[in-house]
């Protein structure tokens, strides 16, 4: 399945060089000029339980709805990301296969 995965993302990429292609040659410069930086993720569980100790030993005050929000979010992510690989790798080929069985019978009647 994981393959099946890159074969796409290289598919998606080619086209987006086929289509780069045309872009003015200024756009094609500025772009050369950027460079992205991806920092660590700041806000894992571990982290955000040391910034509350952190702040509760140092006598601050603590944030305790944004740290609250904070978990909610990596939990929902969480969930859904998790819903995504099982539906998408597990059930989605059985899917298919019911839906087939549907159509035939569908088409019989």
């Amino acid at each position: 399945m994981i393959i099946k995965s890159f074969v796409a993302l290289g598919f998606v990429t080619k086209i987006d060089d086929m289509f780069s292609e045309n872009f003015p040659i200024e756009i094609k410069d500025t772009a050369s000029n950027l460079s992205l930086i991806i920092g660590k993720d700041q806000n894992t569980n571990k982290k955000i339980m040391k910034r509350l100790r952190s702040a509760r030993n140092k006598g601050l005050q603590v944030d305790y709805k944004q740290a609250f929000f904070n978990l909610i979010i990596n939990l929902w992510y969480t969930l859904i990301n998790n819903f995504y690989v099982i539906f998408y790798y597990y059930f989605f080929p059985l899917i298919c296969i019911l839906l087939q069985y549907l159509a035939f019978y569908a088409r019989k009647v």
